[in-house]
């Protein structure tokens, strides 16, 4: 594999990484916002 095409290859993981975290960040937000509604109305029915 040329230098130059491993180098472009890093370069656009890194923007995929950085990408990606922000995809994970924000799912994993919603994720919480769904799981404490879905905590909150449990624990309103089973009392």
């Amino acid at each position: 594999m040329p230098l130059y095409q491993r180098k472009s290859l890093q370069v656009s993981y890194g923007e995929d990484a950085q990408r990606f975290k922000r995809v994970t960040k924000r799912l994993l937000s919603v994720f919480e916002t769904i799981y404490s509604e879905f905590y909150i109305i449990f624990w309103m029915f089973t009392r």
